[in-house]
C-alpha cells in the first residue's frame, strides 16, 4: 500500500513539474521580446528540476560546427595511429595478423579521404558563399 502511496505522489508531482513547464513555456511565448533571456533561464531552470527530480536523463546539447570538425580530425588521428602501431607490430613481430593490419591501413585511408573531401566541400562552400552578393 506505501508504494501504490509513493507512486500516485510521484504523478501528482509529475503532472505539477508538468504543469509548471507548459505554464513558462506559454509566459515564453507572450513575453519573448523583454524578457526571452530571462524566461529561457526559468523554463531551463524548471526542467532540469523537473528531470533531476524523476531521475530522468538530461538532454545534452547538440555538438556545435566546431566540435564536430575537431571530432571528426580526431577519428582520423586514432585510425592513422592504430594502423601505424599494428604495422609497427608486424614488422617487430609482436603480431603475424597481416589481415588485422591491412584492414586498419584500409579505414585510416578511407578516413583521411573522406576527411579531405569534407574540407573540399567546406572550402568550395565558403568560396561560393563569398561569391554571393548581398
Amino acid at each position: 500500500m506505501a508504494i501504490l502511496t509513493e507512486i500516485t505522489s510521484l504523478d501528482a508531482q509529475q503532472s505539477d513539474l508538468q504543469r509548471t513547464i507548459q505554464q513558462l513555456s506559454k509566459q515564453h511565448q507572450v513575453d519573448h521580446v523583454r524578457t526571452g533571456e530571462a524566461s529561457s533561464i526559468a523554463v531551463d531552470h524548471v526542467r532540469r528540476t523537473y528531470h533531476e527530480h524523476l531521475s530522468t536523463p538530461k538532454v545534452e546539447r547538440a555538438p556545435g560546427f566546431g566540435e564536430m570538425l575537431e571530432g571528426l580530425v580526431k577519428g582520423v588521428d586514432a585510425k592513422n595511429k592504430h594502423s601505424k602501431q599494428a604495422v609497427q607490430d608486424i614488422i617487430l613481430g609482436k603480431s603475424d595478423n597481416i589481415h588485422e593490419a591491412t584492414v586498419a591501413m584500409q579505414e585510416a585511408g578511407v578516413a583521411f579521404n573522406l576527411m579531405l573531401e569534407v574540407r573540399n566541400k567546406l572550402t568550395d562552400s565558403y568560396q561560393t558563399l563569398l561569391r554571393m552578393s548581398v
